[in-house]
């Protein structure tokens, strides 16, 4: 389905998280969808679907919400002869996929998962899978999930026998999982020869040393994934390994480069990560102005000005895109 079939899709993004929503409502305008609803919770949002005149094509909600959380959203749609054809994304974090939650969510018949944090082309294969008619690959791997999980019985067990001979214990549905598989390969080591690298084990953003020099860093995230010969900003990077002076550096890259398309999906991305950077969310704004997205770029400097009421430049920049609009 091209940009042109998106267009007349309806759309509604459901999280109690403002920033959340508004991303998600980004990366659904930047796929060239026109029509994006907002519900600041699960309880409006069944308002929404309970009102009937209200098309809705698809929803995407958080899992974990007050009051109405997604799972009562999703079996109010289910329920709904109306909206049985309305196709169903369920934004999870980590700590949510539990075997109850996972199986009450699959009898409800859920379109598909996506883990937070993710990045812009990780929904949009979904959306794309779902509107072709295939099934997404999430619904069987956490329907498989159930049949692997082993019960509490024995996993006290395990951790029975794990604390008994003093070695690092794995059950199956950790088994296999990018931090937990580098811990048991560490583990394998033996006592005292496990060293932590960063091309080990990939630490989460908010551990990572920032390098003193940024392009010796940039380096490190790009070095074994960048093409041989390949000149300019990188079309590849891992943003887990990437702190904000990073993401800075290759986002002014895109736009000396004039590559606002790959510099917008970058800092969409970075916030998601990094929602209280003003930074990232100037160098967005930047990028919409050069594409001459004027409301989309006042909208991100708004937002950088709140975060930091200190910073001189989405200061500077709001104030001329303010000018430019009413002497327009």
């Amino acid at each position: 389905m091209d940009k042109a079939d998106l267009k007349k899709l309806v759309f509604m993004v459901v999280d109690d998280d403002g920033q959340v929503r508004h991303i998600l409502s980004e990366y659904l305008k930047s796929f060239g969808i026109e029509t994006v609803l907002q519900a600041k919770d699960g309880m409006v949002a069944l308002k929404i679907v309970q009102t009937h005149s209200q098309r809705i094509d698809f929803i995407i909600s958080d899992w974990e919400m007050p009051q109405v959380d997604g799972l009562i959203l999703l079996k109010a749609v289910r329920n709904d002869p109306s909206r049985e054809n309305v196709k169903f994304i369920m934004v999870s974090s980590q700590s949510s996929r539990e075997r109850m939650k996972i199986s009450k969510a699959a009898a409800a018949r859920v379109d598909a998962y996506v883990v937070k944090p993710f990045r812009a082309h990780v929904l949009h294969e979904k959306i794309q899978t779902l509107l072709s008619g295939e099934i997404d690959p999430s619904v069987a791997e956490f329907e498989g999930i159930l049949s692997e999980v082993p019960s509490n019985q024995q996993i006290a067990e395990k951790k029975n026998q794990a604390q008994g001979s003093g070695k690092v214990m794995l059950d199956k549905e950790s088994k296999g999982s990018g931090i937990l598989a580098n811990l048991k390969r560490l583990a394998q080591k033996g006592p005292g020869k496990v060293t932590l690298k960063a091309d080990v084990m990939a630490p989460k953003p908010s551990e990572v040393n920032v390098a003193n020099d940024v392009e010796e860093f940039m380096g490190q995230v790009f070095g074994e994934d960048r093409p041989e010969g390949e000149q300019g900003p990188p079309e590849n990077y891992n943003l887990n390994n990437m702190t904000v002076p990073v993401i800075v550096s290759l986002a002014k890259d895109y736009f000396k480069a004039s590559l606002f398309d790959k510099n917008i999906r970058l800092c969409l991305d970075a916030h998601f990560i990094y929602p209280t950077s003003a930074d990232i969310l100037f160098h967005l704004a930047l990028a919409y102005q050069a594409k001459g997205e004027l409301e989309s770029a006042q909208d991100q400097l708004k937002k950088a000005i709140k975060i930091d009421p200190y910073h001189v430049e989405a200061q500077t920049l709001l104030a001329d895109i303010d000018l430019a609009r009413k002497t327009a």
